[in-house]
């Protein structure tokens, strides 16, 4: 039986149109069958995240510098991103270049800037306070031996058992007191920067 040449460019149509629409999910199914799914080897973030985040219970202390009078307040004030650095050991000269560079990363966001607060754990030292209001007024300063401290920073510990207080790295808490990433000790500002700029952009928060 022969089949009307309309009929057969209708049939044509109907099997180019399943084609079209069918055929990238059949190439698909059968490249990870075979191949399996593809590593993701790169990440687009220069810190190390944490995953999951680690909640933070956060704790009340008393502010040894600050923008506001010196007074018991909470760490983390949960409306902003907070940059932590601990330095159990008093603020050296490793710890002072890490606030310079983030004093100035914190300045080049921009109108972004007062989504950011920078945080300081370190042993009270009154010649160190100086250097702390008169170089960093945007600075926030805890005691890190302060007895309420203790419990808060044991939640800085991660899986490799560095001891929080002790490993130079710099912590980047949610504006929900999350501990989301940190950076090793000698990280580059400009990982940190871009880091920082991406949060801000892709945040609906703090």
């Amino acid at each position: 039986m022969t089949v009307d040449p309309k009929t057969r460019r209708f049939r044509f149509t109907l099997i180019l149109v399943f084609l079209v629409c069918v055929g990238p999910f059949i190439l698909a199914w059968l490249f990870f069958a075979f191949r399996g799914a593809p590593e993701i080897t790169d990440t687009t973030n220069k810190g190390e995240l944490i995953h999951p985040a680690q909640p933070l219970e956060d704790v009340t202390l008393p502010a040894l510098a600050s923008r506001e009078e010196l007074s018991e307040r909470p760490v983390l004030d949960g409306r902003k991103w907070t940059v932590v650095y601990l330095a159990a050991d008093g603020c050296g000269a490793d710890c002072r270049e890490v606030l310079w560079g983030t004093r100035q990363i914190r300045l080049s966001l921009g109108r972004d800037m007062g989504r950011v607060q920078r945080v300081l754990l370190t042993p009270e030292n009154d010649a160190q306070l100086e250097f702390f209001r008169e170089e960093h007024a945007d600075l926030t300063v805890f005691p890190i031996d302060h007895p309420a401290a203790e419990a808060f920073l044991e939640q800085f510990e991660l899986e490799d058992g560095q001891v929080p207080a002790e490993s130079g790295r710099l912590y980047i808490v949610d504006p929900l007191d999350n501990l989301m990433m940190y950076f090793p000790p000698g990280f580059d500002p400009d990982d940190f920067m871009d880091d920082m700029r991406r949060l801000l952009r892709a945040s609906q928060i703090g």
